[in-house]
């Protein structure tokens, strides 16, 4: 039995189509008076903005919002989200939990949620690192349903003559009463010729640790399979630690259709959802997931390491602008779950139900597999809840 448990846990390893080569930009951070510069012999260019913070929502347990969002001009990113329900269980001076947060890495940068990095022009074989660019940051917009939005923009020009060549437009919206927020990327071309280009999406990353007494964190990926069911994979930090090359930090399935993808430790869940184009019911313009270990101090054991989810999409043919009915922006649609892994909030929520997010939910202590011990363990805790809804009021004595 031992050994048929430790098979179930190997992974197989698939081969993937070779990638474009594309000419490393230069990473370096410019001051607000300078560019970001593509690679020779085509330079390309995007006018760095002030760096400013937004926030959204409220860590107020009064407010209706179930977290705040603070949001930064460096890669339109995530900086931090911070719940208004949860706190960090310091029973001398409680505060507001934090469930996701910068990743500091050992050179002095940061990777940070949900940033756009790499732009990528296909044809021409250039890159330009959009997480190294402060955006233009907009007001925080209120609207009637109580939610609150927030907006940036970026421009890619000609170097040479200044032409704006690329648009891009990213918008975060939270809504009061939800714990899913709204991301959306809109990329517009503005020249006159087609333009081929792709990029890469940091996921949720920074995601703390809740057990101090063992690692917990873990990245997880749902598919839908042929049958109509969700499976899920997952990768704990210690395989991510261990990965050797790309394909050992992969998630993926074959044969299945891939839902979303998230970072989990022992009590909670970000869990990002890419919306389908229209007519569809999976996404098909995500063409590779991944997780990544980050050991921000460079040594094991100190309490700092993390987990991240990383996506590359999949390139788009943007028609020339200004043509009627010409196909010339495209727009990515994203959700992202900030909040507990609570089967019962799961099962409720007919979006959570259908995509199946109680797979962020573990059970697994030792050799046993998910298709063993999860089914006994959820009938177990359903039990014990409607005995303390029922019978006994105290969980203790359930």
């Amino acid at each position: 039995m031992t050994k048929l448990c430790r098979a179930l846990f190997v992974i197989c390893c698939f081969l993937f189509a070779a990638v474009n080569v594309i000419i490393a930009a230069e990473e370096t951070a410019a001051p607000e008076s300078t560019v970001l510069k593509a690679a020779e012999p085509i330079q390309l260019g995007a006018t760095n903005a002030p760096a400013k913070i937004v926030s959204l929502g409220s860590t107020n347990p009064k407010s209706s919002f179930k977290f705040e969002l603070e949001l930064t001009s460096k890669g339109a990113a995530i900086n931090k989200a911070v719940f208004s329900e949860f706190n960090d269980r310091d029973y001398k001076n409680p505060k507001p939990l934090v469930i996701l947060s910068p990743v500091k890495l050992p050179d002095g940068s940061e990777v940070l949620s949900m940033a756009n990095k790499e732009f990528v022009f296909v044809q021409q074989q250039l890159l330009l690192p959009l997480d190294k660019l402060n955006w233009q940051t907009f007001d925080v917009q209120s609207m009637q349903d109580g939610s609150q939005t927030a907006r940036f923009e970026a421009t890619i020009n000609a170097e040479d003559s200044g032409t704006p060549m690329i648009k891009l437009i990213k918008t975060y919206m939270v809504s009061p009463n939800s714990f899913l927020l709204d991301c959306e990327l809109t990329i517009e071309n503005l020249t006159s010729s087609e333009q081929k280009v792709r990029f890469n999406l940091t996921g949720p990353v920074g995601i703390g640790r809740e057990d101090t007494s063992r690692d917990d964190e873990k990245v997880v990926a749902g598919f839908k399979d042929s049958q109509g069911g969700v499976i899920s994979v997952r990768l704990d930090a210690n395989k991510l630690h261990k990965a050797k090359t790309p394909d050992d930090r992969r998630l993926t399935k074959t044969g299945a259709d891939f839902l979303w993808a998230a970072v989990v430790n022992k009590y909670f869940a970000a869990i990002l959802v890419p919306a389908p184009d229209k007519g569809k019911d999976f996404c098909d313009w995500v063409t590779d997931k991944a997780g990544r270990f980050y050991n921000p101090d460079d040594q094991l054991g100190t309490g700092d390491e993390t987990v991240g989810v990383e996506l590359k999409i999949a390139p788009s043919q943007l028609a020339p602008a200004g043509q009627a009915d010409s196909n010339s922006t495209k727009t990515y649609n994203f959700q992202l779950y900030l909040g507990p892994k609570d089967k019962s909030l799961f099962d409720k929520n007919q979006l959570y139900s259908k995509l199946g997010f109680f797979h962020t939910i573990d059970f697994m202590s030792c050799c046993c597999p998910a298709n063993i011990i999860n089914p006994l363990a959820f009938g177990i805790l359903a039990i014990m809840k409607w005995m303390h809804n029922n019978l006994i009021g105290n969980y203790g004595v359930v």
